[in-house]
C-alpha cells in the first residue's frame, strides 16, 4: 500500500484507467493538452434525479435500487402526524439515525422535508402549533448535527399539507410574520451548512429580504407540481400578485448559487413534455428532480428522448477542456497548472467543496489544496484555475500521476470515492480514489525524508533527582508550520473540523480555537502505531471552564465524552480558564496504541462555549 501524505489514510484500491496525457522529464517545457468529453450518464454526489425513501425505515433494496440507477440523493418525508401534540418518541429518532448512517454505507445523501400529514387538498389534516414544532425541532437538531455529513439539503416543510406550506389548519400558510419566524427556527436547528427550501416563489420575495444575510444565503426553492398546468403549474406562480414569468426569472436568480429542485405531478399537462422541460429546468437551474413522481411524467420524459439529457444536466457537469501541464517538479519547488474546466450543467454545487491537486505515485500520495471554489464554477460558462503551488518537501523523487480531487468536505466521507465529483471526460476517472487524473509529472532531485538530528546523549553526572526524556509524538501544536488551513498536521495527516460557529476554528498565537453552539466536529489523523507511548495529552483551556462536559473525545477504538475519560489516580478532566496538560492514559481507557486512528472531538450535547487546544500529542 503506498501512503497518503497530507491528507488521511484511506483504503487503497487496485490503480484505474489510462491516463488522458502524460509529461515527464524534470525541466522539460509544459505540456498543453486537450481532454476528450464523455457524454454517458453516470452519478455523481448531491445532484441528478431523486429517489423516494421513508428515511426510518430505509431498506437495503432502496439504496441498492438508487445506486442501479446513478442516483445519489434519496427524498424522503419524516412524518410526524402521530405526534402533533406530543414528543417525537425515541424509537423515531433512533430510526432516523440509523437510515441516515445506511444511506452513508451506501454513499448516497439525503432530502428531508418534515410533515405532519399527507394532505389531502383542499380539506388537509392537521398540522402542528407553535410550540410544538419548536420542540420537534429540539428534539431533531442532535440528530441532523450528528449526521450534516449525509443530509444534501433539507425542504423547509412542518407547515400545511404534506409540509408544503399551503392549507395550514392553524393559518400559518397565511401569515407571513409566522412563516418568517418558523423559517428562521429551522435554519437555526437544522445545520448551518446546509440549505433550505421554500416552495413558493412568493414566500422567497416576502420573507427573504426580513433574514440576515447568513440565513439568507442558505434559502432555496423547490417546486412540488413543475410543468403541472399552464400558466400557474397549479398554484406555485402567480401567488402575490407577479406574473409567471417574474417568478420564474426569481427563481432563475437563487439558483445561480442556491439549491433549486422538484418533482413533476401531472400527466395531463400541456407542459408535461420535453420542451418545457429542457427550457426551464436549465433556465431555473434545477439541481434534483423526482424519479418515482409523476410517473407518467417521467415516462413521457423517456419515450420523447430527454431522459437522459435531464439526467445528465441536473445539478453540475464538470468538464475539461484544455490544460497545460507541469513537465517536472523538485520536492519544495513550484508546480504550475494552467486547466480550462467547463460545466455542462444547469447549475453548480450547492454545498461547499474542497479542490486538491494531487501526486500519487509509489513514494505516496500528496494532496495540496488550491484555492478556488467549485460553486463559482457556473453553469454554462469556463473557468480557467491559473494557480501555482508548492511541491510538499517530502515527496520521493518519482513519476506521479497528477490528479484533480474533489472530495466531500465532511472528513467522515472524504476517504471515500462514491462523494468525489467525477469529470465528463474519457479516461480520467480513477474509480478506486475518487481522482480525475490529468496525466503525469516526474518529480526529480528528491531523498528520502532526512533522519532526524539524534537526541544527545544525557551527560552521565548524576543529579538528585534525573528527569527522563519525554517520548513525545506531537500530531500538531499549532503553530502555523504547516497551517492548519492547508488540512495538513504535523504528521503530515489529514486534519479539519466543520460546523462550527467560526467555521473549521481559527488558529492563531500558536493555538487552534472551536467556537461551538450544539454542533461543531474536529479530527485530526494519526494513523501510526504510538506504542511505548503510556499518554494521550491535550493542552487544552475553555473560555468560561468546565468543558470537559461539552463534548466527546475519540482515539484508538475508544469515545467518552471528555469528562468521563479516568485519568492517573482515579480523577477526571477538568477543563480550566488556563492551559493545562490533560494525559489521558491509553491503557486504563481502552486507546490502542498500535491502531490509535484518528483524534477527534464531537460537540452536539446541547452546550455552547469555546475551547482553546494548544497541542495534541502522545508521550
Amino acid at each position: 500500500m503506498r501512503r497518503w501524505q497530507g491528507a488521511f489514510l484511506a483504503v487503497l484500491l487496485a490503480a484505474a484507467g489510462a491516463l488522458a496525457a502524460t509529461v515527464t522529464g524534470v525541466g522539460a517545457a509544459a505540456a498543453s493538452t486537450s481532454y476528450t468529453a464523455d457524454t454517458s450518464v453516470f452519478a455523481n454526489p448531491e445532484r441528478g434525479f431523486h429517489h423516494r425513501v421513508d428515511i426510518v425505515g430505509l431498506s437495503d433494496g432502496d439504496v441498492s435500487a438508487a445506486r442501479s440507477q446513478n442516483i445519489t440523493l434519496l427524498h424522503s418525508y419524516l412524518r410526524l402526524d402521530s405526534y402533533r401534540s406530543s414528543r417525537i418518541p425515541q424509537s423515531v429518532l433512533d430510526g432516523l439515525a440509523a437510515g441516515l448512517a445506511k444511506a452513508r454505507a451506501g454513499g448516497l445523501k439525503v432530502i428531508i422535508r418534515v410533515a405532519y400529514n399527507w394532505g389531502p387538498y383542499p380539506n388537509s389534516e392537521p398540522d402542528a402549533d407553535r410550540a410544538w414544532i419548536t420542540q420537534h425541532l429540539a428534539q431533531l437538531k442532535p440528530v441532523f448535527a450528528a449526521n450534516s455529513d449525509v443530509l444534501a439539503f433539507f425542504e423547509a416543510g412542518f407547515i400545511g399539507a404534506w409540509g408544503e406550506w399551503h392549507t395550514s389548519t392553524h393559518g400559518y400558510d397565511t401569515d407571513v410574520n409566522a412563516k418568517r419566524d418558523i423559517l428562521k427556527e429551522i435554519l437555526a436547528a437544522y445545520p448551518a451548512d446546509r440549505q433550505v427550501s421554500l416552495r413558493y416563489p412568493s414566500d422567497v420575495r416576502a420573507i427573504v429580504p426580513q433574514l440576515t444575510a447568513p440565513e439568507a444565503a442558505r434559502v432555496g426553492n423547490h417546486q412540488d407540481c413543475f410543468a403541472a398546468s399552464d400558466p400557474d403549474d397549479w398554484g406555485t406562480w402567480g401567488r402575490d400578485g407577479h406574473s409567471p414569468a417574474e417568478d420564474k426569472q426569481l427563481i432563475a436568480q437563487l439558483g445561480q448559487r442556491h439549491v433549486v429542485g422538484g418533482e413533476t405531478c401531472n400527466v395531463d399537462s400541456p407542459r408535461a413534455h420535453c420542451d418545457t422541460a429542457l427550457n426551464e429546468l436549465s433556465m431555473m437551474h434545477f439541481s434534483d428532480l423526482n424519479i418515482d413522481y409523476e410517473p407518467g411524467v417521467i415516462a413521457g420524459y423517456r419515450n420523447e428522448g430527454c431522459f437522459d439529457t435531464i439526467q445528465r444536466g441536473l445539478g453540475y457537469r464538470f468538464r475539461l477542456t484544455t490544460g497545460n501541464l507541469p513537465a517536472g517538479a523538485a520536492p519544495g519547488g513550484s508546480l504550475p497548472l494552467s486547466l480550462t474546466i467547463h460545466n455542462d450543467g444547469w447549475a453548480t454545487p450547492y454545498n461547499d467543496r474542497p479542490v486538491f491537486a494531487v501526486l500519487d505515485g509509489s513514494g505516496g500520495i500528496f494532496p495540496i489544496q488550491l484555492s478556488t471554489d467549485p460553486r463559482t464554477w457556473n453553469s454554462g460558462a469556463d473557468t480557467t484555475l491559473n494557480q501555482t503551488v508548492t511541491v510538499p518537501s517530502n515527496v520521493p523523487k518519482g513519476s506521479y500521476r497528477l490528479a484533480l480531487w474533489l472530495p466531500d468536505k465532511a472528513s467522515a466521507l472524504r476517504s471515500n470515492p462514491a462523494y468525489s465529483i467525477r469529470f465528463a471526460n474519457q479516461n480520467v476517472w480513477d474509480a478506486a480514489r475518487g481522482f480525475n487524473v490529468l496525466g503525469t509529472v516526474t518529480v526529480g532531485g528528491a531523498t528520502s525524508t532526512p533522519t532526524p538530528t539524534p537526541t544527545p546523549t544525557p551527560s552521565p553526572t548524576p543529579t538528585p533527582s534525573p528527569t527522563p526524556t519525554v517520548n513525545r509524538l506531537v500530531v500538531d501544536d499549532y503553530n502555523g508550520t504547516p497551517g492548519y488551513g492547508t488540512h495538513v498536521n504535523d504528521l503530515g495527516k489529514w486534519t479539519g473540523a466543520n460546523s462550527f460557529v467560526n467555521g473549521e476554528g481559527a488558529e492563531s498565537g500558536g493555538a487552534l480555537t472551536l467556537q461551538y453552539n450544539n454542533a461543531g466536529w474536529f479530527g485530526s489523523d494519526v494513523n501510526t502505531s504510538v506504542a511505548g507511548r503510556a499518554y494521550l495529552v491535550l493542552r487544552i483551556k475553555g473560555a468560561a471552564g468546565g468543558e470537559q462536559n461539552d463534548f466527546q473525545l475519540s482515539a484508538g477504538g475508544a469515545t467518552k465524552v471528555f469528562k468521563d475519560f479516568v485519568l492517573d489516580g482515579g480523577g477526571h478532566p477538568q477543563v480550566t480558564t488556563s492551559y493545562q496538560d490533560i494525559k489521558i492514559p491509553l491503557a486504563g481507557n481502552g486507546i490502542s496504541a498500535s491502531s490509535p486512528g484518528q483524534v477527534s472531538m464531537g460537540f452536539w450535547y446541547g452546550r455552547s462555549g469555546t475551547v482553546t487546544i494548544d497541542q495534541i500529542s502522545f508521550e
